[in-house]
Order: structure tokens, then C-alpha cells, then sequence
């Protein structure tokens, strides 16, 4: 399909008209494209005239130099979540965690073998056919401590090389060879790990019981989504030097890996999301779908949320307000409000997507309970369903009437007041 905004610069490269924004497009006239992907990418362009806004109105939030610069749109170029899959931004001194989403922490990786691909051509269906048992029939067995669990969300690669032992006469790790992952790991990016000074909020996330037995629902799984595990051939070799150094060889097989996050990149892209909408300035309209612009340099690209309005009248329901500084400080945050904006976000979606936001004051308690059952079970969906189904048949629940007649007890006792403190930021 032809679209009247494309004009065609070389034989790969069209430009896409854009009255701010310069905007190229990498195909040549065999890849087709649909409409809806260009409309997506024009919604999203609004969020130029934003910063210009914020420029002339509010000058100190983004400062001067910020902008996007330009935005290049590869082959794969499809109408996606949010923003276009495909879509290249080059940003300056400014991020927009929208853009992102909740697509963060996943894991992409190539394992090089020696092993021709043509031993494996009479193979094929019965791999693939145990390849669908691992990963889509619950056939994985990858014993997983606690242990190792936090050792690899701390440490990466390297953290679950050192806590092999745990497992080491069961399952999988029985084929595990320390030595020649050691070696594997001299050959990856990073030695298999991004290393940081600390884990923001997400410290009572990863840390463990420290036991070293038990499993993880999660580990070894590809996860949903656009992750997958691809068995590919090496073809041609472009660069000798570069192959010879990682191990790739014409002819033979190569593994492709693109794996979820479990669970963190939800978690990391909630937070910074909510945090955009909080700190963009009420005084300019915001940028279309939510494609907030948080600053990276300048005064205010450290700045925590200010408090909200919500928290007005508290003293009145008889609540102190004890200021604390957060000031950005990641330990200070988690130690105070660990995960708290991840948990009421969840919670306001809940009630309102779920429920509609229709519910009554005397069954807010009884939701309540739900959500945190779901939220402390939000990785661990087959432990839900048992919890559930063993409460089912073990206990006579309550008609309605004796739930609120105001006699009927829970068979477990009234729960205790909880205590509650909040900080204020």
C-alpha cells in the first residue's frame, strides 16, 4: 500500500513527512505496511509538541536541550502496545517510560554450538516435539532454590554459576559443567551481568529465605508475549575475525533465545510510568497516550513524587503526618514504601477495570482480602488455584445473610487491627 506521507529517498530508505520530527523508514517496496502502525507512530509524534509546551511554559522541567531528535522505523514495522514495533527513538536528555513499557528486563541471548546442523535434519520432529514438552507441558526440570533464585536476580549469570551445589545430583544440573560455563561466561557481554550499585525498590523482591532447596515456578520458562526459543543454522560468516572469537561456525546449530523478565519488568515499568504522570506539570497538556516525558538532566531529574491530594484531610480521620525526605534515595524509598506504588496502581485497576468501580463500602473488606491473596500469588498462578480449591473443600462458607448479619466469624478468628504507618514524601 502506497501512503502519500512516504517519499522515497534510495532504493531501502523512504522519509516519513513530519512537520517537526525527522522520520526514516528502512524497507525497500517489497515490505508491505498497514495503516494503523503509521497512525500509532503519528499519536505518539505528540509527544514533540508537549515538549515544546513544556518548553516555552515550563522551562526548568526538561530544560533547553531536550528534544527528540530523530526516529527510525526498521523492517519488522507493525502497530504494537502503545508505541510501534519497530520504532527507533533518538531521545535527548529526556525518557519516556511509556515508550517502554512494561517490555524491560527480558533476556535476549545466541549459545553458538559445534554441532553441524545436518546430524539434526532427521531429527527434527522428534525435537521439536520435546521441545513443546519443556516448554508448554510442564515437562521442564530445573530444580531452583531459594538461594540460587536471589543469586541470579542479584548477581545475574555468575550468581547461579556460584550456587550450582544446591541442585547439583538433581534435574538438569546433573549435565551442568561448571568449568565450561566459567568460559561460556568469559564470552558473554558483561560476563553475563549488568553490574549495579544497588536494587532500587525491589529488594524485599529479590531476597530469599536463603534455603537450598525447593523450586521456582518461573525458571526455565520462556515466558508469554513475543518470547521465543529459535534452533537456527548458521549460513554465511560476513565477519571471520568476530566468529573465530565467539565461537560461530558455518553449517552448524545456533540456539536464539529471547525470555520474560519474571515478573520485574511489570514491576519496573509500572513504577516509572506512574512516576512520568505524576511529575508532568498540570499547567501543559499532556502528550497523547500517556507518553510523559521524565527529565534526565537538570534540576528535577532527581525529584521524587510530590504528595498527592488523596492524602488531604487525613489529620482529620485522625492521622498524624511525620514527614520524610525520600530525595530520591532508593534505599530510603524501599525501606518506607517498598513496592507501594506498584500495589496501589494494581489495586486502583483492579477495582476499576475488574469491578468497574462499583464497590459497596460494606464489601470493600471482603475485595480487599481478595486482591492481596492475588497480589502476594501474582508469579505462583498454579499455588493460587490450590490454595483456592483447598479452601473450597475444606470449609462451609457463609450464606450472605450470616456474612453480614453481623454474628458470623471468620473460623480462623478476627484478624488484628493492622498497623499502618505512612510517610509522606
Amino acid at each position: 500500500m502506497k501512503f502519500p506521507f512516504l517519499k522515497r529517498e534510495a532504493p531501502c530508505v523512504s522519509r516519513v513527512e513530519h512537520p517537526s520530527i525527522d522520520i526514516r523508514l528502512f524497507a525497500n517496496d517489497d515490505v508491505t505496511f498497514e495503516r494503523d502502525a503509521f497512525e500509532q507512530l503519528f499519536e505518539f509524534t505528540d509527544v514533540a509538541r508537549a515538549i515544546d509546551d513544556l518548553r516555552r511554559s515550563e522551562p526548568d522541567f526538561l530544560g533547553p536541550d531536550a528534544s527528540i531528535d530523530r526516529i527510525v522505523l526498521t523492517p519488522d514495522f507493525h502497530r504494537g502496545s502503545g508505541v510501534p514495533v519497530g520504532t527507533v527513538i533518538a531521545a535527548r536528555n529526556l525518557v519516556m517510560p511509556q515508550a517502554t513499557g512494561n517490555d524491560i528486563c527480558c533476556g535476549m541471548r545466541l549459545l553458538a554450538t559445534d554441532l553441524p546442523a545436518e546430524l539434526l535434519e532427521p531429527h527434527w520432529a522428534e525435537i521439536r516435539t520435546r521441545l513443546r514438552a519443556i516448554f508448554f507441558q510442564g515437562q521442564r526440570d530445573i530444580p531452583m532454590s531459594p538461594r540460587q533464585r536471589e543469586a541470579v536476580l542479584r548477581d545475574g549469570l555468575p550468581g547461579l554459576v556460584e550456587t550450582a551445589s544446591d541442585n547439583a545430583t538433581r534435574g538438569i544440573w546433573t549435565r551442568f559443567d561448571a568449568r565450561a560455563q566459567r568460559e561460556d561466561l568469559s564470552r558473554s557481554h558483561g560476563h553475563g551481568h549488568l553490574p549495579t550499585s544497588r536494587l532500587f525498590g525491589f529488594e524485599s523482591f529479590v531476597r530469599s529465605s536463603g534455603n537450598v532447596d525447593g523450586r521456582d515456578p518461573q525458571i526455565g520458562c520462556v515466558g508469554g508475549g513475543n518470547h521465543f526459543v529459535e534452533v537456527q543454522k548458521v549460513d554465511a560468516i560476513l565477519d571471520g575475525g568476530a566468529a573465530r572469537a565467539w565461537g560461530v561456525c558455518r553449517g552448524t546449530v545456533a540456539l536464539m533465545i529471547h525470555s520474560g523478565s519474571v515478573g520485574i519488568g511489570h514491576a519496573v515499568g509500572g513504577y516509572f510510568m506512574d512516576r512520568a504522570r505524576q511529575l508532568f506539570p498540570k499547567t501543559v497538556r499532556a502528550p497523547s497516550a500517556g507518553f510523559h516525558p521524565l527529565p534526565m538532566v537538570g534540576p528535577l531529574s532527581a525529584r521524587s513524587a510530590a504528595s498527592r491530594p488523596s492524602y488531604d484531610g487525613l489529620t482529620r480521620q485522625g492521622w498524624s503526618h511525620d514527614g520524610l525526605a525520600l530525595n530520591a534515595d532508593a534505599e530510603l524509598t524501599n525501606e518506607h514504601l517498598p513496592l507501594i506504588h506498584l500495589v496501589f496502581s494494581n489495586l486502583k485497576a483492579w477495582i476499576n477495570g475488574t469491578h468497574h468501580g462499583r464497590i459497596e463500602p460494606k464489601h470493600l473488606q471482603a475485595y480487599l482480602n481478595e486482591f492481596v491473596f492475588r497480589f502476594n500469588r501474582r508469579f505462583y498462578p498454579m499455588t493460587s488455584f490450590n490454595s483456592v480449591l483447598g479452601l473450597a473443600v475444606r470449609t462451609v462458607p457463609p450464606t450472605y445473610a450470616r456474612l453480614y448479619s453481623g454474628v458470623w466469624q471468620h473460623p480462623g478468628g478476627p484478624p488484628k487491627a493492622p498497623q499502618i504507618e505512612i510517610p509522606f514524601q
